[in-house]
């Protein structure tokens, strides 16, 4: 079943095609120039175009549904649903995070996936890794990084990968020395990965399906305050 797998939770986002498992191409950009709402259609547009396939063809739609940036999962799951509507094709959410971890399905140990959530925060999720799949171990949260690395085992070996790994490299390591902080392309969320994943999950109502931001946004914090 051809399934197109779109990302706008990340600061990288973009679009794959899948088929039964196999990745038949992958548009990745870059979010810092410009922005998901302006790049989410040309990235499906190029992938769906350098594979030769047309969007009647598709079979599923596939989408990250968070945690992660609050206008980006908006734009995301906007686009998702009104796909899957028009061509009446099943949609599937996957978990920002749980995509992420699976990228490091091949290694034995702790992956815990972590993404900037600002406002003294990370988004954080812990999963075990027996080297072929991977299991939850803590789902994804929001919280300062200091109360997540107090969950991770320190016994154990960790990954650490995602922009917030990056961002916090000498807090983890001085908390946990033997973890391993990933570098490269494995770092940042594929869509491909978004795509695979999903193939092992159930398709989702659509009027049921709402972004998982995982705590309140800036605008109702400062609504409360008020």
């Amino acid at each position: 079943m051809l399934t197109l797998a779109i990302d706008t939770a990340t600061k990288t986002g973009g679009a794959a095609v899948i088929d039964n498992g196999r990745v038949l191409g992958e548009y990745v950009l870059d979010i810092e120039r410009k922005t998901h709402s302006e790049r989410v259609i040309p990235a499906i547009d190029s992938v769906m175009k350098g594979i030769g396939i047309e969007m009647k063809e598709l079979g599923a739609i596939a989408v990250t549904y968070g945690p992660g940036s609050f206008t980006g999962l908006r734009i995301g799951l906007a686009t998702a649903k009104a796909l899957a509507l028009s061509l009446d094709i099943p949609l599937y959410k996957v978990d920002t995070l749980e995509a992420l971890a699976s990228q490091l399905s091949y290694t034995e140990g702790l992956v815990c996936p972590l993404l900037n959530a600002r406002r003294g925060e990370i988004y954080g999720a812990i999963w075990a890794s027996s080297g072929q799949e991977i299991s939850c171990v803590e789902p994804s949260t929001a919280e300062s990084l200091a109360d997540f690395l107090t969950r991770v085992d320190p016994h154990m070996k960790s990954y650490f990968l995602g922009e917030g790994a990056l961002e916090e490299e000498e807090a983890i390591k001085a908390k946990l020395p033997q973890a391993v902080i990933v570098k490269g392309t494995l770092n940042y969320l594929h869509p491909a990965s978004v795509g695979l994943r999903a193939l092992m999950s159930e398709a989702v109502n659509l009027d049921l399906l709402v972004p998982n931001y995982l705590r309140k946004s800036e605008a109702e914090i400062k609504k409360e305050s008020n």
